[in-house]
């Protein structure tokens, strides 16, 4: 907390008198050192204080329980509003009262509040996310805010420009600037309380602040909150994470590229992890020299050199692959450090993953003392095709990973990680990096991040996320490969966690843990899919095409019903699907039999299995077209070896050209796999289903926007 900012005596009251939640009072005089403004109101301890009170105020009145025990007052009853006399004061003074009472709660009093009129009610409020800190909301809805879940997310700090961009963000926005006629609210008075509120969750430790409901008038000046809720955080909840010693870039480098490599853990049992990781090793070619450590010195695997200990290693090894049993990774990650190896990938399990953070905590400790930097534990490895190195067990690696690629795969679960890898490769679709992240106890994913943002073979990120310590940390080597040219898609495991939280004030529901980190990639210019598949969908669309220059699609198939699953597909992801101008319509007319369809969506029937070339010309049209930004292709029951000819023709076509082409193709890939693997080398997206092929284009167009200006 920073000790001398606006409001921090207040908090330090209710901390030694060990409450976490302020009073409203507490809270009213909270905000206001931030310029935060309720309404007029007066706390009355006895009921003819609260009549005097109403009438220097003025009828109608509010009246409201007062209890630093008393977390949600409308829950247990504890509001009257429209008190219009003295006599309705009394008697409301004393039902309350006695509900105090009843609940057991500590009294200080009733709050008497002015009762202002409102045509609208929002919500504005903040809340400390254990993963990215403070952040900070605004929605509409009053008591309906859950209910409308009209809201907008966005980390602190936020200013007055940004605020005024989450106001028009709202699906209610319009109604804020003025509508059919009607003035609008005071949108600068929104924006400059959001603003505000942004400041003060930044400066001091607040867990929630609830703003709720605020209220505004048609064409009045200002915005209100009238109910005011502020709970602290325990001093030292967000305490960083201290920085480990050493390079992270230059041991990641390292981890991806080593020139040497020793293998601690190996044996004769073909099924041990060691063993795993030394035949991928050698099956792989690594061109580098490779040594295994073993206790008895007994032989591994022909023509690997094998020594008895760590110490008896040559210098210069750069990177260790552990797979020793968890009570001796401490002592191997020291010895390596005495012996130089300054990286490690520890494949070890049984730490904090099964409960063990206290093993996993001292195996860091002792790393850092040591000077290693260590990809894991519990990881599954790291691959680098292009030097050769498969540091990894996964059975991924019965396969020959295909060379090339230009996506970077970082992945908290190895077993998918594995599993997607294959398929892809099955596809003749390359993994230029792969690692496995484990626990993350050293090194974590924006470390990977940040070492691979200037490497050339490097052109997209794809993310499995579990979770992460230092959410800001992600975020910021996210935004630094966005400002890089190098776009980020990210699956976010657990979305689920949103409905199981347990908080009841609207701040803490509204801004729920996958509300949050959805607002945070935004922010950082990184793309979020909500499916596995729309992962790889996603990435492979930006790293083999341009982005469109607007939302105009053109589409092509070689049936009618096709075309109109992909039109609505198109409409319902924001695209537009624009008729053809005449004289292209003329052009197309040309091509295609006269009974197919030429004005876009274009159909150009079945017919083209007799003339195959009519696709290709179809498709040369809308390249030229300017009121096409991008084309989706979609391919029915087309088999090699008419296939492998169609496809040649599209690839010559795209070679060059400014505008993404996407393809759709329903047919069974073993009927046309020489066609599939032509568009493959051409580096045109193949998708197996109309929607998957939309959602990847909707990936392509949105990253050039994303990241701007939040």
């Amino acid at each position: 907390m920073e000790t001398d900012a606006p409001g921090s005596a207040v908090i330090a009251r209710a901390m030694r008198d060990g409450r976490m939640v302020l009073t409203e009072p507490e809270a009213a005089d909270l905000l206001a050192g931030y310029g935060i403004l309720g309404p007029r109101e007066i706390l009355a301890p006895t009921a003819e204080g609260a009549v005097d009170a109403a009438r220097r105020l003025g009828f109608p009145v509010v009246l409201k329980v007062c209890s630093p025990d008393i977390l949600h007052k409308s829950d247990v009853g504890g509001v009257r509003l429209g008190l219009t006399d003295g006599r309705g004061v009394r008697a409301a003074f004393d039902e309350l009262e006695s509900l105090v009472g009843a609940c057991g709660a500590r009294w200080i009093g009733i709050l008497v509040q002015e009762q202002l009129a409102a045509d609208l009610e929002l919500i504005v409020g903040a809340r400390f996310d254990p993963t990215f800190g403070p952040v900070v909301l605004v929605g509409f809805g009053g008591i309906q805010a859950e209910l409308l879940e009209d809201r907008v997310v966005r980390l602190a700090p936020v200013d007055g420009v940004a605020a005024r961009r989450m106001l028009a963000e709202l699906r209610g926005g319009r109604l804020l600037a003025g509508y059919r006629g009607r003035p609008g609210a005071d949108v600068e008075a929104l924006a400059d309380l959001v603003a505000a509120t942004s400041r003060l969750a930044s400066a001091l430790p607040i867990e929630e602040l609830d703003l709720n409901p605020v209220l505004v008038r048609w064409g009045g000046p200002g915005a209100v909150p009238v109910d005011r809720r502020v709970v602290l955080r325990s001093p030292g909840a967000d305490a960083a994470r201290p920085e480990s010693a050493g390079d992270a870039r230059a041991a990641v480098r390292r981890l991806f590229s080593p020139a040497s490599v020793a293998v601690i853990g190996a044996s004769r049992d073909t099924s041990k992890i060691g063993s795993r990781v030394l035949r991928f090793l050698t099956r792989h070619g690594f061109p580098g020299p490779i040594f295994t450590v073993h206790p008895r010195g007994e032989t591994i695997l022909d023509g690997v050199p094998t020594v008895r200990s760590i110490e008896e290693l040559p210098h210069g090894v750069e990177v260790a692959c552990v797979a020793v049993p968890p009570e001796a990774c401490e002592p191997v990650i020291r010895a390596c450090g005495a012996q130089g190896i300054g990286a490690a990938i520890v494949f070890t399990s049984g730490f904090a993953e099964a409960g063990e953070a206290a093993a996993e905590r001292r195996l860091v400790a002792a790393a850092r003392a040591a000077g290693v930097r260590f990809c894991g534990p519990n990881s599954l490895g790291i691959l680098n095709p292009d030097a050769g190195f498969c540091g990894s067990f996964s059975g991924a690696l019965v396969m020959t990973p295909h060379p090339g690629g230009e996506i970077a795969y970082l992945s908290q679960s190895g077993a998918l990680g594995g599993a997607f890898m294959s398929r892809l490769w099955e596809r003749g679709i390359g993994v230029c990096r792969f690692v496995s992240v484990g626990n993350q106890a050293d090194l974590d994913l924006a470390d990977y991040v940040e070492a691979l943002i200037d490497d050339p073979a490097v052109r997209v990120f794809a993310l499995f996320v579990e979770g992460v310590t230092d959410g800001r940390k992600l975020l910021r080597s996210l935004r630094r490969a966005r400002d890089h040219g190098k776009p980020v898609v990210v699956y976010k495991a657990g979305r689920s966690r949103e409905g199981q939280v347990a908080i009841r004030s609207h701040t803490g529901a509204l801004a729920g843990d996958d509300v949050v980190w959805t607002a945070a990639l935004r922010q950082a210019g990184a793309i979020r899919v909500t499916d596995i598949h729309g992962l790889f969908d996603a990435a492979v669309a930006l790293a083999w095409q341009p982005p469109p220059s607007g939302r105009r699609v053109g589409i092509i198939s070689t049936s009618g019903g096709a075309c109109g699953i992909l039109a609505d597909e198109c409409r319902e992801r924001g695209f537009e699907v624009p008729e053809l101008p005449p004289s292209t319509q003329k052009r197309v007319e040309a091509e295609i039999p006269s009974f197919g369809a030429a004005r876009n969506p274009i159909d150009v029937t079945a017919q083209m299995l007799t003339r195959p070339e009519m696709l290709r010309n179809v498709l040369r049209i809308l390249a030229e077209e300017p009121q096409v930004d991008a084309i989706l292709l979609m391919l029915t029951t087309l088999a090699d070896p008419l296939a492998e000819e169609v496809t040649g023709q599209l690839a010559a076509t795209v070679q060059g050209l400014s505008k993404p082409v996407l393809v759709s193709w329903l047919v069974a890939r073993s009927l046309a796999a020489k066609g599939m693997a032509r568009l493959t080398e051409a580096k045109l997206p193949l998708y197996d289903t109309p929607e998957r092929a939309v959602h990847a284009l909707a990936a392509l167009a949105e990253w050039p926007r994303l990241g701007s200006g939040d």
